[in-house]
């Protein structure tokens, strides 16, 4: 039996994106926000689908407005989280226990650091799509964008819970 050759990441990454508009076209998902209030039980899961929509600046949370992603890049972060050198099957959960640190304590901006990926195969970074892909999907995170020079640039991200 003959099969294809196997699909380019990017090529992927538009398929799921096709798959996602999609789907937010015909499924109606309520844009309610969880309580972030300082010892609150949260716990972060990651879901299938974002909840809002990427933008050239960054991603936002249906039903927030535009000024919290132009308020994000002025905030300094109130914890940080560096993943280089993790393999995806070691930065996820990583990356969902900051998140739910974060909302135990009542931390509302927070920096991820992804690297650039520099030293990754075919110097591209795996973990910056992913890490976005499972921000985005969590139902703790208002909004995300690219930190500024002097705290990453690309090779990170302020996230506002």
């Amino acid at each position: 039996m003959d099969r294809d050759p196997p699909c380019s990441f990017e090529e992927i990454v538009n398929r799921a994106d096709f798959v996602r508009q999609h789907v937010d076209k015909h499924i109606k998902r309520p844009a309610g926000r969880p309580s972030t209030q300082k010892g609150a039980p949260i716990t972060v899961s990651f879901g299938d689908m974002p909840q809002g929509k990427a933008t050239r600046s960054g991603y936002l949370r249906r039903g927030e407005s535009p000024k919290l992603l132009r308020e994000l890049r002025r905030t300094h972060p109130d914890d940080e989280l560096d993943l280089h050198g993790c393999t995806l099957a070691q930065a996820r959960p990583r990356l969902k226990d900051f998140l739910d640190q974060a909302c135990i304590r009542g931390m509302e901006t927070l920096l991820i650091i992804h690297g650039r990926g520099r030293h990754s195969q075919n110097q591209q970074s795996v973990l910056r799509p992913m890490v976005k892909q499972w921000l985005a999907s969590c139902d703790q995170v208002r909004c995300y964008a690219a930190a500024p020079p002097g705290l990453g640039g690309t090779g990170s991200l302020l996230v506002r819970l």
